[in-house]
Parts: C-alpha cells; sequence; structure tokens
C-alpha cells in the first residue's frame, strides 16, 4: 500500500516534538529546568521555572521533520516564513528578548547557500546580517499570502531588531530524524540501566512522556513538565529493573471493556460462578486476568524474565492452591451443595484477599503488585489447574457436554 507523506509528515512531526523533547529533558543540567510543548513553539526549555511565571523564556526550538530529510528551507519556504514570524510576534510582545534568549530552528534538511537560512548555522560560514537582507528581499518579492503575513509581522520589528533577533537564531539542519533521536535517547540513558533492560527503560519512558504532555495541552492543565519528574521517572523506571524487581506497567492500566463482558464463558468465570462469586466480584477477576496475562507476556516478549521464572511461579501458586483447596474438600460434606459453594466461596475469598500478601507466592520478592497473583490464579483457572469448589473438574465437564 502506498504511503502518503502528506499525512505522514505531520503525524511524524508531533512524535519527534515530543520524543525530541524528552532528549533535550534529559539532557539539561538545570535543576530546575522545564519543558513545554506548543506553548510558544513546538518545544519550549526554560532553566528555571520562575520565568514562566514572569511570561519569560530561555530557549525556544522550531522542529521541522521529513521523511527523507527533505524538508523545505528555501527563501520562500512557508514553514521558514510561519517560524520567523511566529518568533518577530514573541520578541515584539516582549515574551521573548533578544538579548538573552535563543531560538532554534532544527530541520532533518540541509540548507544550501541558496537559502538565507544557510548563514544562521552556528559555524564558519555564519553571517546574521546577510540572511537578514536575503529574507527581506524574499518576503519584500514574495507573492504568497501567508508568506506576505508572516514577512508583515518580522518588518514590525525594525531593522534593528530583526538583526537582534537573527543574532540569536540558530539553524541547526541535517539535524536526526525520529529513529535517530530513539538511539540518542538510548545513549543517553544507556549508563542509567543494563543493556538488557535499555529498550524496555525507553519505551517505558516515552510512554510516561507521551501521556504526560499530552495531559498538558487539555484545558486547565498544568503547561508544563518539569525536567526534574522526568529524571524521577527514568530513575522509578531504573530501579524496577533491580535484581530482585520487574517493571510494573499494568496496575493502573485501562481495561478494554471488551475483556469484561457480562456473558463471559471463559472457564475461570464459569468456575466463579460455581462458588457464587458476584457480578461486580467476576469484573474485577476479568480485570486482574487481562493484566496478569499481558503482563507476564510483556516480561516474556522483552526477555526480563527468565525461560523457567514463570513456570517456577505457576508451580508455587499451584502448590499453595493445592494444600488449602485438599483441606477444604477434606472438611467439606459433599452431600451438602450448599456447603460445597460456600467452602469454594470462602477458598475463593482466600485468593482475592490474602493471596498476594504471601511473599513465597511473588515472581520476585520486589514486585508486590496485587493483581499478578489474582490473575495467574484466573490464567491457571482458565486452564483448570486449580479451581474453587470442591468438584470444580466434574462440573466443568458436566457442563461442557451440555
Amino acid at each position: 500500500m502506498a504511503v502518503h507523506h502528506e499525512a505522514v509528515d505531520p503525524f511524524l512531526g508531533y512524535l519527534y516534538q515530543l520524543r525530541f523533547g524528552l532528549l533535550l529533558a534529559l539532557r539539561s543540567r538545570s535543576p530546575a529546568a522545564v519543558l513545554a510543548f506548543e506553548l510558544l513553539d513546538d518545544v519550549l526549555l526554560v532553566d528555571d521555572i520562575s520565568t514562566v511565571a514572569e511570561e519569560r523564556v530561555t530557549a525556544i526550538h522550531q522542529l521541522a521533520h521529513s521523511l527523507g530529510g527533505q524538508a523545505s528551507l528555501g527563501p520562500k519556504s512557508l514553514k521558514v516564513w510561519k517560524t520567523l514570524g511566529n518568533w518577530a510576534t514573541l520578541v515584539k510582545s516582549g515574551r521573548v528578548n533578544p538579548e538573552e534568549d535563543i531560538f532554534c530552528l532544527h530541520t532533518t534538511g540541509k540548507a544550501t547557500k541558496r537559502s538565507p537560512l544557510y548563514y544562521l548555522r552556528d559555524d564558519e560560514h555564519r553571517d546574521p546580517d546577510r540572511a537578514r537582507t536575503e529574507l527581506s528581499e524574499a518576503g519584500t518579492n514574495s507573492t504568497n499570502n501567508e508568506v506576505v503575513k508572516a514577512y508583515a509581522k518580522f518588518q514590525q520589528l525594525g531593522v534593528k531588531k530583526q538583526q537582534r533577533m537573527l543574532d540569536r537564531v540558530y539553524l541547526v539542519d541535517g539535524e536526526m530524524d525520529i529513529s535517530v533521536v530513539r538511539s540518542e535517547l538510548e545513549a543517553e540513558l544507556s549508563v542509567a540501566c543494563y543493556p538488557e533492560h535499555l529498550a524496555s527503560h525507553v519505551r517505558q519512558l516515552e510512554g510516561w512522556l507521551f501521556d504526560t504532555a499530552i495531559r498538558s495541552l487539555l484545558p486547565d492543565s498544568e503547561r508544563t513538565i518539569s525536567v526534574a519528574s522526568v529524571k524521577a521517572e527514568s530513575a522509578r523506571i531504573r530501579d524496577m529493573f533491580v535484581a530482585q524487581s520487574l517493571p510494573d506497567e499494568f496496575s493502573d492500566s485501562t481495561v478494554p471493556e471488551d475483556e469484561t463482558p457480562a456473558d463471559d464463558r471463559r472457564v475461570f468465570v464459569r468456575q466463579l460462578r460455581l462458588v457464587g462469586v458476584s457480578a461486580r466480584r467476576i469484573t474485577s477477576a476479568q480485570q486482574d486476568q487481562y493484566r496478569a496475562f499481558a503482563q507476564r507476556s510483556q516480561w516474556s516478549r522483552e526477555g526480563l524474565v527468565a525461560v523457567d521464572e514463570l513456570p517456577r511461579f505457576d508451580r508455587a501458586l499451584i502448590e499453595e492452591w493445592r494444600r488449602r483447596h485438599t483441606i477444604m474438600c477434606e472438611s467439606c460434606d459433599s452431600s451438602d451443595g450448599h456447603g460445597e459453594c460456600a467452602s469454594g466461596a470462602e477458598l475463593y475469598a482466600w485468593v482475592e484477599l490474602d493471596s498476594p500478601n504471601l511473599n513465597h507466592l511473588r515472581v520476585r520478592t520486589a514486585f508486590d503488585a496485587p493483581f499478578l497473583v489474582r490473575g495467574s490464579y484466573q490464567v491457571l483457572a482458565d486452564r483448570k489447574k486449580v479451581g474453587w469448589h470442591p468438584r470444580f473438574l466434574e462440573l466443568l465437564s458436566s457442563s461442557d457436554g451440555e
């Protein structure tokens, strides 16, 4: 199927902003720095949060990402002129001080000598005076309405302010694309974790940053993200990978509605109905089963658990269940159906309330998320490896034959 770059490029551009912003945050050495998306520009990095309250900034970053690195940088480029027009407006309003703050235009494209931006690179060819002259000429001669509007904003600064602004504008062309930024993130985080944990660490940190950034864009939300919180989250993820722990990615996850149907005929749900568990508790069991199955699968895919680790964990769960189920069967009158159901309900209550607190029933000693034990018991119940009713195998076989 053909890829429509006119749709893909903008989407990648948004993702690029988030990933690039994360890299900026990790590289920041200012303990009070904050990050913001779509506040004054694509990415805003402020060295001190107090300057945000004063509507002052330190550095703003405009990103131009394009597949194949072909972002347009010519004198008639609409992207270039929109960026300059926006920056000119910020300077005129006083929210950006061209004497102190810097403007960075990052692009995956390469500027040639035909582009005024070529003379705004931080190299031996840098010549902001020439860049201003060529930009003014291009703006004056443009017939594109959007370029004309942006040039008008640039003109409103006057020659002296134009020059001061351009003195603080830096083009970073040939910038790394979105996949290379991922590699840079891995390089930045490589000192914080073991190599086998690196990919998972980056993925989890990106997921947290993406979610936090989305919330920051919602109405009445805090618009900035502290760099300290980014680094704290990275440290939290790192600590989840210590020898006796594992990353917990599903304790607070939303369970899809189709995983908790009222007419669920899966074996573990049928087992709960055999002992009279309420509909609300069945929903909780369905959620635990989903989270446990998803978390176990994630660990296995990413190689975070040894080949025999989850089977050993399951054997421990089964052994503990077997002792309690045997005692229940010996003390329960098999001729009393109501008594059997009550005994089974009591055994299942142990699964819900007590089993997650037993240290020897943890996959690793430092991983204490209750959903894993509860949900793994549902996984085992679905395979008929465990059950709650004294005669669960007999009753399940009977209902299977209906």
